[in-house]
């Protein structure tokens, strides 16, 4: 049993079926504003391409990323004793990341989403994510593990569990990532509390929005007010319009590359945070390269 890693990741991992067709049409906002829709006549039949059938999830989109750069990796979850599971630890153990760890208690159904996506224009994701009780024991793997880097994930909004596991990685001297998801940001006086446990915060614009209610400020407004809570690092994406990154009183923005054609944008967003973190590892703490190597990471994902 290996007992040291570079990177430990938590959090969701799902089955993805992505399904294209040229006859999705996208519906602009009259007025201008807001998000474009995409619409489906009800009785219609659809010709589609052939499914893409994938896995993702947060954590293990991020495991992905450490292990193609050669750091040792686990990931840390549960997932069902279903098909879907199977593909996820198939796919988990086909890049030689460390699956030893990973819970299949009975009656749990693995994440999985039907994403209906229309390239550069965007995607619609129906999600199925499982009922399932977090409990601190779940984790316990970790009280024996020792690596570098934590990555956590949404932990569907168990704050007791998520405090539990901050705990144990500052008393093992883990630094720690985290990418909160929605049920976590929500709870905003939990998460402001929790912020400076954190070595790097990674959100996008709309989570930075809902985490201070604030879902109209701009990006170096939203990152300076989250970093405000931190003593390390601040990432805030925007899709294809850059991100911004706050590091004690620097602000940094970055755009991404018009010229790049976006095939499908999904996981762009886990890419991006997990390249960034590679990039501050193999840099050695340069957060001008980590933003390089996080963008370049995003860029390859969203080429096909």
């Amino acid at each position: 049993m290996k007992q040291t890693f570079d990177f430990i990741t938590i959090g969701s991992a799902t089955r993805d079926i992505f399904v294209k067709s040229s006859a999705f049409r996208v519906e602009k906002p009259w007025h201008g504003r807001g998000p474009a829709k995409l619409v489906l006549s009800l009785g219609a039949k659809i010709d589609v391409e052939a499914p893409v059938l994938a896995t993702g999830g947060g954590a293990t989109n991020a495991a992905a990323t450490f292990r193609n750069f050669g750091y040792d990796t686990a990931y840390l979850g549960a997932i069902g004793n279903d098909e879907h599971g199977k593909a996820v630890l198939d796919d988990l153990e086909s890049r030689s990341i460390t699956t030893e760890y990973v819970l299949r208690p009975a009656g749990l159904t693995t994440a999985f989403s039907v994403i209906l996506t229309t390239g550069a224009h965007g995607r619609v994701v129906l999600t199925h994510r499982p009922s399932r009780e977090f409990v601190p024991a779940y984790f316990t793997p970790l009280k024996k593990l020792r690596t570098r880097w934590l990555y956590c994930t949404s932990l569907a909004g168990k704050l007791p569990l998520l405090r539990s596991i901050f705990s144990t990685a500052q008393q093992r001297g883990m630094k720690i990532a985290w990418n909160p998801g929605a049920d976590e940001l929500r709870n905003r006086e939990a998460i402001v509390q929790l912020l400076p446990s954190a070595d790097v915060v990674l959100l996008n614009r709309e989570e930075a929005g809902l985490l201070l209610r604030r879902p109209g400020a701009g990006m170096g407004t939203l990152c300076r007010a989250v970093g405000a809570h931190l003593r390390g690092i601040t990432v805030v994406t925007d899709g294809q319009r850059g991100l911004c990154v706050v590091e004690h009183q620097t602000l940094y923005r970055a755009a991404t590359h018009a010229s790049v054609p976006v095939v499908e944008s999904t996981g762009a967003g886990d890419a991006l945070g997990s390249g960034f973190l590679v990039g501050l590892v193999r840099s050695k703490g340069n957060t001008a390269d980590a933003i390089q190597y996080g963008v370049a990471n995003a860029e390859s994902v969203i080429r096909k």
